[in-house]
């Protein structure tokens, strides 16, 4: 909070009427959002990953996988899109739009398209569930560290 007061980062926030441990709670709220938000698109790209993954001897499957990176790619245009032509930040913008089409993605490779190019039917051809717990368990060190690294980087000196 000193390093904040004396950059002036946080002259914007403190001239208004709030308290030191509103602008930290807020300070995490924001961190630990765009961790969630970030933790969540790795899921959906795992549990992606672990419907695909085959044996050494198997052959990829292109149609997911054009699926999944068409998916990747419209969200930067999407974002990029927004930067050109409504002067809207790219990052965000690309962040949300990621997360929205890597959704639809799992959902439309998990729903359609097999291992072996047939509509998925059998068990063999599904996400592993047992990635969503440690996700979790992922998310929640995330936020311990994000709390450390905030209280750490605000302490006075």
């Amino acid at each position: 909070m000193a390093h904040e007061l004396r950059s002036g980062t946080a002259l914007a926030v403190l001239s208004k009427p709030v308290g030191r441990v509103r602008f930290l709670t807020a300070k995490f709220v924001g961190v630990a959002a765009a961790l969630t938000l970030l933790t969540y698109v790795n899921l959906a790209a795992a549990l992606t990953a672990s419907k695909l993954a085959f044996t050494s001897y198997g052959e990829p499957n292109l149609e997911a996988l054009a699926i999944y990176y068409g998916a990747m790619a419209l969200a930067y245009a999407i974002g990029g899109f927004n930067n050109f032509f409504l002067n809207r930040p790219f990052v965000s913008d690309a962040v949300f739009a990621l997360a929205v089409t890597t959704t639809l993605a799992f959902v439309v490779i998990n729903a359609t398209v097999d291992t072996q190019y047939q509509f998925a039917e059998a068990y063999e051809g599904r996400a592993d569930p047992r990635l969503i717990p440690a996700v979790l368990l992922i998310l929640f060190a995330l936020w311990m560290l994000a709390g450390l690294a905030i209280a750490c980087a605000t302490a006075s000196t």
